[in-house]
């Protein structure tokens, strides 16, 4: 997640990307000599995190409108009639 952040924080105005790495061990603390970016995708395929090879389904796309249009989750928080309309 820290080298995610440093990599958006080198592009301004970038509200998101994906950025695809390699490391030696995943689960192992981030270190200079264990992981190596291979590319930043401004427009990354988000289709792959609906139906994995492996692990949990996960809807990315939600999260990367919450970010872009923050306004419904400002909305979502205060309001759970809406939250449940909006993201059920």
């Amino acid at each position: 997640m820290d080298i995610g952040l440093k990599v958006l924080e080198a592009f301004p105005g970038l509200l998101y990307a994906g950025i695809d790495y390699m490391t030696n061990a995943i689960t192992n603390p981030q270190t200079n000599n264990s992981y190596r970016i291979i590319e930043i995708n401004t427009i990354p395929g988000i289709d792959m995190n609906f139906r994995p090879a492996y692990g949990k389904s996960r809807n990315i796309a939600k999260y990367m409108v919450d970010l872009i249009f923050p306004e419904p989750v400002e909305k979502k928080q205060s309001n759970k009639t809406y939250q449940k309309t909006l993201y059920n």
